[in-house]
């Protein structure tokens, strides 16, 4: 998992912290290691359990475009998590309003303010 912070924090023994340098801004080393396939770096530990050791984080290559085309593509991925958080939102929305006129549905027919015995019979022919 990739995440971009700002500030003072603490980590544990179990991140990396990765900061730009020269034409590589941190953003950019963020996005790019957030979608880099890094298994070919990483050793088993355990059973189920992969590592990625910071002599080994070290050699993986990164390719970095020119700071402008950086700040471009950064913008535009920003610009699409933008939308895409939005029309999650708005799906859960939805989500929540039928999950509540479901209940309000549920409720009104257990409690007889509706009439549903004809309903079923239409359903089955």
């Amino acid at each position: 998992m990739t995440i971009h912070v700002e500030g003072r924090f603490n980590v544990n023994n179990h991140a990396h912290l990765i900061r730009g340098i020269g034409n590589c801004s941190t953003k950019w080393a963020c996005l790019y290691f957030a979608h880099k396939d890094l298994l070919p770096w990483l050793i088993k530990q355990g059973v189920g359990r992969y590592k990625l050791r910071k002599e080994t984080l070290v050699t993986i290559p990164i390719l970095v475009p020119p700071k402008d085309e950086q700040k471009q593509i950064l913008g535009e991925v920003e610009r699409t998590n933008a939308a895409s958080r939005s029309l999650i939102a708005e799906a859960e929305r939805g989500i929540e309003l039928l999950q509540e006129r479901r209940t309000a549905l549920i409720s009104a027919a257990v409690t007889g303010k509706i009439d549903v015995r004809g309903l079923v019979a239409t359903e089955a022919a």
